[in-house]
């Protein structure tokens, strides 16, 4: 294959009255132009110097205008120059390597990384690969878990972060197998910023994040307690009075328990083994174990329990206050005294029974028996009461009206009644 007599990879930019050329998508060091002549838009100058791959210097200056594009450089004169620096280069390698040891020459003849590691001891399974420290979108991750291989990542995505919040700076070890590995994550702003949190990948899987505590998330108890100078200062630090104190430093059970000041039955009672052993400390077992008819009660409970009428035979001494709800058969009900006008009335609750009466200005009481609509004088101790719903002046008499049974006052002036009334029917 002939040898391309000229060299015109990317484009040159010259600029009017300088010797520079900046060249874009080209190796100009690489090649062998070094004494070459450059040529662009009809003008050609030798090639002085070769500074890099995108950099030489002419001759002389540019006599033409500024402008940028294609361009070619004869390798006619090329090859004797670039030999010379080839040669230079060279001997600048060889002395350069005067100083690389034997061993690290070994390990620049090894043929893969494999080989590489051996040379160092490294067990391939142990190997952890790391990736250099660079920032930039090239290094942000959608998840904490796409932030492989070995390197650091950033990761926005709230879903996967040790803590939802902010953004998330993720270092990620793993070996060359890529099962067994570990995490660490710091957030570096938002909500979370500091916190630390790592996490651990076993046999191909991670493992949940540990969130680290910092001396961010500890109050003012808690950083007294990282900066105290001894054991007491701590238990200062957290308020531990002296009883508190020594519960803290009680070398066993026995020990807390008298620094509490435990009794015998105290120390009894926590340490029972079951409920059942808990009665027994607190002379309790009995307790489940007695009949209702044999627990005692007290004797203002027994006093008072003695006062009642419970049972035929009882025998009653004082005054008798009867006291019932109303059922279907039976109904009792008692007033106080109650004045009534001279032509008003007293009205009994609806229901078929029995009332007795008196009248509290003479002492005179009667007896009214009534039901199916109808109301009688059954009996009086003097002559007060009479039958019939319009009685005589100085009278009270008896009637029925409306569903109503009731007493009427024509005594010709204001009287007191009490009354008692026993029903046996709650209806008319």
């Amino acid at each position: 294959m002939p040898v391309q007599p000229f060299y015109a990879t990317g484009t040159a930019t010259v600029t009017s009255g300088s010797a520079t050329v900046t060249g874009t998508g080209t190796a100009w060091s690489i090649q062998v132009i070094n004494g070459g002549i450059f040529s662009r838009n009809g003008v050609s100058i030798p090639i002085a110097s070769i500074e890099s791959n995108t950099s030489l210097t002419l001759a002389y200056p540019w006599p033409g205008t500024t402008s940028t594009g294609a361009y070619a450089i004869a390798l006619n004169n090329a090859g004797v120059g670039s030999a010379i620096e080839a040669n230079k280069r060279l001997a600048e390698l060889v002395a350069a390597m005067a100083g690389v040891s034997p061993f690290a020459k070994t390990i620049l003849n090894d043929p893969d990384a494999a080989t590489v590691r051996a040379s160092l001891g490294l067990n391939a399974t142990l190997a952890f690969e790391v990736g250099s420290l660079v920032y930039g979108s090239a290094i942000t991750k959608a998840t904490a878990a796409a932030c492989v291989p070995g390197g650091f990542y950033r990761v926005a995505n709230a879903a996967d972060q040790p803590i939802a919040g902010g953004a998330w700076q993720i270092l990620t070890s793993l070996d060359f197998t890529k099962t067994y590995g570990s995490q660490i994550a710091v957030a570096e702003f938002g909500p979370n910023a500091g916190k630390v949190a790592s996490r651990a990948m076993l046999a191909g899987v991670w493992q949940a994040w540990r969130n680290h505590l910092t001396t961010a998330d500890a109050g003012a108890a808690g950083l007294a307690v990282l900066a105290a100078a001894d054991a007491a200062a701590a238990r200062g630090a957290v308020g531990a009075t002296g009883v508190g104190g020594s519960l803290i430093t009680s070398a066993d059970a026995a020990a807390a328990r008298t620094a509490i000041g435990a009794t015998a039955t105290g120390s009894s009672l926590l340490t029972a083994a079951t409920a059942a052993a808990a009665k027994t400390a607190l002379a309790l077992n009995n307790v489940d174990n007695t009949t209702d008819a044999n627990k005692p009660v007290s004797a203002a409970q027994a006093a008072a329990d003695n006062l009642r009428v419970l049972k035929a035979g009882d025998t009653v001494s004082g005054p008798l206050n009867l006291s019932m709800l109303p059922t279907a058969n039976w109904h009792f009900t008692s007033t106080t005294t109650v004045s009534v006008a001279n032509g008003a009335g007293l009205n009994f609750p609806t229901g078929s029974g029995f009332a007795v009466v008196t009248d509290n200005n003479n002492g005179n009481t009667g007896t009214f028996i009534m039901g199916g609509g109808e109301i009688k004088l059954a009996g009086q101790s003097g002559t007060t009461f009479v039958n019939g719903g319009s009685p005589s002046l100085g009278f009270i008499g008896c009637g029925f009206v409306g569903g109503v049974y009731y007493l009427v006052n024509n005594r010709g002036g204001t009287v007191g009644l009490s009354a008692m009334i026993f029903k046996t029917r709650n209806s008319g």
